[in-house]
């Protein structure tokens, strides 16, 4: 049994408050004083989602208050269970499973050197947990204007912060590719999360410069803490390539063992 099964727990979770922040993302915070209490860096949820949504869905954690007791999740609404909890209120609740995965972002190997933040469209969101130790810039992609989000919050945590769109409709037109490029040589290390080939580039960028890269990836997942084998991911290690799991043996690997297909 792995360590992230022994670590997690199920709690009831009631509903703080809940917010749009774009057309099709919404900012959800619950008390969860337990799961708060028990959260890292790069950790996710499953949550459920009201009856006949059989399957918890998997929300990477923004923030953890474990003081207060409280857990943001932001999400975007793209089927019937992420539609049902955009329709919470306060006070309803939910029930979590969590905190999930076993390889967070390694935030305190680089305590001593700045760290340059890098996500793309709603994988800008578990970064906010690396954000929140400090000594980092980021680098932030969207599609356009419209779909700009939590850029408050990386500029309340991080010196610098960099916004592209693909549209050029805020911030700098292009891909986050061409920021990283110029910016790299400045950075200990990259954490990066997004869609795949957005993390290929960025693995490939860091790879030439010498720089430690380290990459949340997303994937389908149907139980969360390795059983299902749902989400598994190509992995290089030594001299040979196997499958392991994203929820149970990540979400965070070392850029340089993900295979890219």
């Amino acid at each position: 049994m792995s360590a992230v099964q022994l670590n997690a727990v199920k709690e009831n979770a009631a509903v703080v408050s809940i917010r749009a922040l774009t057309e099709d993302v919404y900012d959800l915070v619950l008390r969860a004083p337990e799961i708060a209490s028990l959260t890292a860096s790069g950790q996710f949820v499953m949550i459920s989602c009201g009856e006949g949504n059989y399957l918890r869905r998997p929300i990477s954690i923004c923030r953890a208050d474990a003081e207060q007791g409280l857990l943001r999740l932001c999400f975007q609404t793209k089927g019937d269970g992420t539609r049902w909890l955009s329709a919470l209120q306060p006070g309803m609740q939910t029930e979590l499973l969590g905190p999930l995965g076993a390889g967070g972002f390694p935030v305190d190997e680089f305590e001593n050197g700045r760290v340059l933040l890098v996500g793309g469209g709603i994988g800008v969101f578990p970064l906010l947990t690396a954000a929140q130790k400090g000594n980092c810039d980021a680098v932030l992609g969207f599609r356009n204007k419209e779909a700009v989000c939590v850029e408050e919050d990386f500029r309340s945590l991080c010196g610098h912060v960099s916004i592209c769109t693909d549209d050029g409709s805020y911030g700098t037109k292009g891909l986050v590719t061409g920021e990283v490029s110029s910016l790299l040589k400045d950075y200990a290390a990259v954490f990066a999360c997004g869609p795949k080939p957005m993390l290929k580039a960025v693995a490939d960028l860091c790879e030439k410069e010498g720089k430690p890269c380290f990459i949340s990836l997303e994937e389908r997942m149907g139980c969360g803490f390795g059983v299902c084998r749902v989400c598994a991911c190509k992995v290089r290690l030594k001299d040979r390539e196997e499958y392991v799991r994203v929820c149970a043996d990540g979400p965070v690997f070392c850029a340089k063992e993900v295979v890219f297909e």
